[in-house]
């Protein structure tokens, strides 16, 4: 299960959504300075396989669209 081009917005709101406790962040990698990307750390409450998945379905569902 996947989103193609997740959005910061579709993830934070997901994990919202979710009731996950987590932290957000802005980092960039070392060869692509000037590319900021976003990222989460969230507190593990299940396995990570079904954190992923459960945040990867409800990502789907807060962008409207079929997860594949």
């Amino acid at each position: 299960m996947s989103v193609k081009n997740p959005r910061a917005e579709e993830l934070l709101e997901a994990a919202k959504q979710l009731g996950l406790g987590f932290e957000h962040a802005e980092a960039s990698h070392p060869k692509r300075v000037s590319q900021k990307t976003h990222y989460i750390s969230v507190e593990k409450s299940k396995p990570k396989s079904v954190l992923l998945t459960d945040i990867a379905r409800k990502m789907a569902a807060v962008r409207g669209g079929v997860a594949t």
